[in-house]
């Protein structure tokens, strides 16, 4: 009886799903900033993530001076700059998997700190998919609250997309 009651018990958390998840925001990068987010999920259908990313844009040698030097050039030609990114900005949020979590369509809420931004609440929706064993692809779309309400246009640094590893 003592048998049947331990494998109940141990046999589930053997063969558990992947319940962490390591990330790299590719869009970030994009933008200037390095960003890295862990998860994990404490049940089926919901997680728990952090986000950290700091700007490497302003810690390039000379930037600045190039960025002064061809700005006239710049916005002669049309081509938009991004935007200057925090030089900090951390992340916290609850994610809900109606599928499984870690796979599929994905709702997000939780709140976000930039050094330049401020405090907010953000919201957010996606797709993760995975590609090859662990690895996953994700894109979504990130809009913080108040610039959500205030703000009354589409934005392209809502767009998110990261690549992600299961453990």
């Amino acid at each position: 009886m003592a048998f049947v009651l331990a494998s109940a018990l141990i046999h589930p958390a053997l063969c558990q799903e992947k319940t962490g998840l390591l990330g790299i925001e590719l869009t970030s990068l994009l933008r200037g900033a390095a960003g890295i987010s862990v998860s994990h999920s404490f049940s089926r259908h919901w997680s728990v993530s952090g986000e950290a990313s700091v700007s490497y844009i302003r810690s390039l040698p000379g930037k600045s001076t190039i960025e002064k030097e061809h700005d006239e050039e710049f916005l002669s030609s049309g081509f938009c700059l991004p935007e200057d990114p925090d030089m900090q900005r951390i992340m916290a949020a609850f994610t809900y998997w109606p599928d499984t979590a870690f796979d599929g369509f994905y709702l997000s809420a939780g709140i976000q700190s930039g050094s330049r931004s401020g405090t907010d609440i953000i919201t957010e929706a996606g797709y993760m998919l995975t590609i090859w064993k662990g690895l996953s692809l994700s894109a979504g779309l990130r809009i913080p609250l108040s610039e959500g309400i205030l703000g009354n246009r589409f934005s392209p640094k809502y767009i998110r997309a990261g690549i992600h590893y299961k453990f």
